[in-house]
């Protein structure tokens, strides 16, 4: 029976195929089609269209917060920002162009201290960042039954990756990926509560009935209206299966492709592995691994995120 942390491992290389250079061809020219027709700016902001550089000119307009690099860089462990994003492009760009907000929110029980550090946020994701101060000598450390209100707004979250590194570590660090269904009831203030599975190194795992509660604020209005859409289609052949890719819409901290099977495909897709977009230049962008492939209105259509 595996366990949780080799579950965990396990579920983070599912639902990863490399696009053909092809689709990655047709995604720039329709990105450069829908700027051409654009006409609310006077002058051209780019002479060629690649995701890459869509993004880098994207993330310069929105508003920076030299308050949460100050933030971050006084607390222990330098580098646990940088190890949190490294896997995931879109929130690296967006942590590198300091588009997140400090918060610094704690509640403590049993010796375990949790404060939420700060997040980033767009309309269609929140991650949260968080801390765990280790005052007890836990030797294991894992978020259990997570719970958000109100959670109108939620489509989705994923959290608990098992903190066995904690056993060597005085603090350690995490982050929980929410995925918006409905911006506009997200509320001005979420209250996040949650339980922790505990060990300690001589007598094992710790019975507790504590609820670590903390109130999270958030500014809406720094986050609205940041994304752009552009159409393009296009059918590519992955053996002998049509798969269509269109549509696709740019966030500051991901991008999300329409993706649907043919009806006549005589096999069905149950995931892709190693799914990238890639530009010319040779830089990829990955798919997420919290839930790469995600309904919307039948088993046909789905959506990719980056």
């Amino acid at each position: 029976m595996p366990s949780e942390k080799e579950l965990y491992q396990i579920s983070n290389k599912l639902n990863q195929v490399e696009l053909p250079s092809k689709l990655n061809e047709t995604i720039r020219a329709g990105m450069w089609q829908a700027q051409k027709e654009r006409r609310v700016r006077k002058r051209r902001i780019w002479s060629s269209v690649a995701v890459s550089f869509f993004l880098l000119v994207f993330f310069t307009t929105v508003r920076a917060s030299p308050t949460f690099a100050n933030y971050i860089s006084g607390l222990p462990g330098g580098t646990w920002l940088v190890e949190l994003v490294h896997s995931d492009k879109g929130l690296q760009q967006a942590i590198e162009q300091n588009y997140a907000t400090a918060v610094g929110v704690s509640d403590e029980h049993a010796g375990l201290k949790l404060t939420i550090e700060g997040y980033t946020a767009d309309e269609a994701r929140i991650v949260l960042f968080y801390s765990l101060e280790n005052k007890k000598g836990y030797s294991y450390a894992s978020m259990q039954d997570l719970t958000l209100k109100p959670n109108e707004f939620l489509a989705g979250m994923s959290y608990g990756e098992p903190h066995d590194e904690i056993a060597n570590e005085k603090m350690v660090y995490g982050k929980i990926d929410i995925n918006i269904h409905d911006i506009d009831k997200l509320p001005e203030e979420l209250t996040l509560a949650t339980t922790f599975m505990l060990e300690l190194p001589t007598t094992g795992k710790v019975t507790n009935e504590d609820v670590w509660e903390v109130k999270i604020p958030f500014e809406k209005e720094s986050f609205l209206g940041l994304k752009e859409e552009y159409s393009f289609s296009e059918t590519v052949d992955f053996a002998g299966q049509n798969i269509t890719f269109s549509d696709a819409v740019i966030y500051p901290t991901q991008m999300s492709i329409e993706f649907k099977e043919d009806k006549e495909n005589a096999l069905k897709i149950l995931s892709l592995e190693e799914l990238a977009i890639e530009n010319e230049k040779g830089e990829r962008w990955e798919a997420t691994t919290n839930g790469v492939i995600s309904h919307n209105h039948n088993e046909w259509e789905k959506t990719l995120s980056f």
